[in-house]
């Protein structure tokens, strides 16, 4: 391989790793930000109001995904596409469906939701104080949705910083102020759904300024005379293909998040649907790291496949995988080795038994995480129904398993059925990977810390099982821990990664591997 493709391919896979933990810093700081919004806004809340409030912003997340169309899934990767083909006017085009789309049915929500208020609070919600509420908030839907695919667009960029000052450090810090304005002056649940409003158009405004920025950097409105001769094409055609086949994918994951509860609820009662659902967001803290790196995960593989650099995008996904895996592992760790503990800490007494499920349900979620973006990745060469594919067989698996488990089992049933398809349906996209893209399934370069990874999790498991005290069972946690990320260390390169944390004191020795492991 020569120099002058190996240089841009490892800037690339290291930019993009860059950006993603610093998206993933963004995420851990936004979860606290977000927790300390909660408490304000549920301190300046009546307890009605507060319900009213959590389901009017229910209402719009659903809305800020149906106003996309779908369309959202495919922007990024068209973009980059058309981009590395020199193809403007669809470029162009796919940028125009995707706002357009945005905006015209974002326009219609606000129409029902606005002018026919008084039908929309006696034959919808049943309630005209919500009716009234979702008049204000609805139009934080399609700006939602709007930045969103801002968003989208700076990581087919690359521009990760924008994502993070927008996304982790503008919209907490205005929505801390708002929260805390409506406490100080006594506002109720409309000013604060309002401030939320204003919140997301300042927040769109940003995104629009930066990107025009961005779009000028990248000669994309240099020769605006060129481009109006060239005109826009849209392309409907590629889009749709795209975009339908992933319809089943959404259903996949409709069916997971909702049948185990549907059968739980009428076969065992609301109070065994508490313990089971109670311990789920502890479970979901796996995809925490895995969530952070995805946004620009998709658009590097796009970018690899179209330049057809095939050795690039598989080094670049198992470069990622494995960043994932070690890094989520410490939280695998405690959520899998500790989860009664932690769940009799969080949650008392009352949910005793619930660490069980936590336990299977974690470490499900962790092997999702280890093994990559395998579904992105076939999703950005356009394999898009061999995902759909892999998606129906999952569905149909995930409901004859909670039909057959659930009954019998309860709580338990749910969480080995739900587990069995997270797992299974991963693999399945696995083998997807490895038949759309010729990425090998564990290269020998990974399998260290993979070995390592599989062993530190039998050692957790083991004493899962053996239900270990306390204090051991945190040691092994621990011990486990730290392994996989001794191991780790090498694969990760954080020395290159990352060179100004060597000169921190003691942390520059850890986190750079000896000359003989390199």
């Amino acid at each position: 391989m020569s120099a002058t493709v190996a240089a841009p391919r490892r800037d690339a896979v290291e930019g993009q790793i860059r950006g993603s933990s610093l998206l993933l810093a963004g995420r851990l700081a936004s979860m606290a930000s977000n927790l300390a919004i909660q408490v304000l806004v549920v301190r300046a809340l009546a307890r009605a109001d507060y319900g009213l409030f959590a389901y009017a912003t229910s209402v719009v997340t659903v809305l800020a995904t149906i106003v996309t169309f779908g369309l959202d899934r495919g922007l990024a990767r068209f973009v980059v596409v058309f981009e590395e083909e020199g193809d403007l006017p669809r470029l162009w085009g796919t940028i125009v469906m995707q706002a357009g789309t945005i905006l015209g049915l974002g326009a219609a929500a606000a129409v029902v939701a606005i002018g026919f208020q008084g039908w929309v609070g006696g034959s919808v919600v049943h309630d005209p104080r919500l009716a009234q509420l979702l008049a204000v908030m609805v139009l934080l839907a399609p700006l939602q949705a709007l930045d969103s695919a801002a968003a989208s667009l700076f990581a087919a960029f690359g521009r990760s910083k924008a994502i993070f000052l927008r996304r982790y450090v503008l919209t907490p810090v205005l929505r801390l102020v708002v929260a805390g304005l409506v406490l100080w002056t006594g506002g109720g649940v409309m000013a604060l759904g309002a401030g939320y409003v204003v919140v997301g158009a300042i927040g769109v405004a940003v995104y629009g300024s930066m990107l025009t920025r961005t779009l000028r950097q990248r000669g994309l409105l240099a020769d605006r005379s060129a481009r109006s001769r060239a005109g826009i094409r849209l392309p409907l055609r590629e889009i749709g293909a795209f975009t339908v086949p992933l319809l089943l994918s959404d259903a996949m994951f409709v069916v997971l998040n909702t049948s185990d509860v549907a059968i739980l609820a009428r076969t065992h009662g609301s109070e065994a649907v508490a313990g089971y659902r109670a311990v789920l967001p502890l479970a979901h803290l796996n995809q925490v790291v895995m969530n952070s790196f995805a946004l620009l995960a998709g658009p590097l593989m796009a970018r690899m496949w179209a330049r057809d650099d095939r050795s690039g995008l598989a080094t670049a996904y198992w470069r990622t995988a494995t960043w994932v895996a070690v890094l989520t592992f410490p939280i695998a760790a405690v959520t899998v080795g500790l989860a009664d503990p932690v769940v009799a800490a969080l949650f008392g007494s009352r949910y005793e038994g619930s660490g069980t499920y936590l336990a299977i349900l974690a470490a499900a979620f962790y092997a999702n995480a280890a093994l990559g973006f395998n579904g992105v990745t076939v999703k950005m060469v356009g394999r898009v129904w061999l995902v759909a594919g892999t998606a129906g067989a999952a569905l149909v698996g995930n409901l004859l398993l909670n039909a057959w488990l659930i009954p019998a089992h309860g709580p338990l049933g749910a969480a080995w059925g739900t587990a069995a398809t997270v797992v299974g349906y991963n693999l399945l996209k696995h083998l997807a990977l490895r038949r759309a893209t010729g990425v090998e399934l564990l290269p020998a370069r990974y399998r260290s810390v993979y070995g390592t990874i599989a062993a530190a999790s039998l050692a957790i498991l083991a004493g899962a099982v053996l239900d270990l005290p306390l204090v051991p069972a945190a040691g092994v946690a621990a011990v486990a821990a730290a392994a996989v990320l001794w191991v780790g260390r090498r694969e990760l390169a954080v020395d290159a990664m990352f060179p100004e944390l060597l000169r921190v004191p003691l942390l520059g020795r850890v986190v750079a591997p000896r000359q003989a492991d390199r």
